[in-house]
């Protein structure tokens, strides 16, 4: 399953892309506790990450790691939960020197009987991953001025 998105954040390419980078800020993701370095350099590729949260009394945790990075222009992520992996592509394109736009391209990897609830699912992680797409904007344009 995928999920595609284009987002335009009024920050500098180089702020946006910093920001997503930096496992300790994402405290606009929603219920978002933790982090805590597994192995690598925090921010560099290779780097995995625990991630911690807390959503309506539910404690878990998701691996973060980090595939690729090139400059400031593109940030490519695998997230670990259970039996759900998800690859995202996130790219970055300056449209002005305070204009970003934001490209990203999820796709999720379910066990076989979940494929049969895929579609009810789509509709929660599409939902889901727009209120954080929504939520880091706002972060990253918070910092911007």
């Amino acid at each position: 399953m995928k999920l595609s998105f284009t987002e335009i954040i009024e920050a500098p390419k180089e702020l946006v892309a910093e920001l997503m980078r930096n496992e300790h800020n994402k405290d606009w993701q929603d219920g978002f506790v933790g982090a805590s370095n597994i192995e690598g350099n925090p921010g560099e590729e290779g780097c995995k990450t625990r991630l911690q949260y807390e959503l309506d009394g539910n404690q878990f945790e998701i691996i973060e790691t980090i595939w690729e990075i090139k400059n400031s222009s593109l940030f490519h992520v695998g997230y670990e939960f259970g039996n759900i992996n998800n690859y995202t592509e996130n790219y970055f394109e300056s449209l002005s020197e305070n204009q970003t736009k934001w490209i990203s391209n999820t796709y999720f990897k379910f066990p076989w009987i979940m494929y049969l609830m895929s579609f009810r699912l789509k509709r929660k992680l599409r939902d889901h991953s727009f209120r954080n797409i929504r939520n880091f904007k706002r972060f990253v344009e918070s910092k911007a001025h």
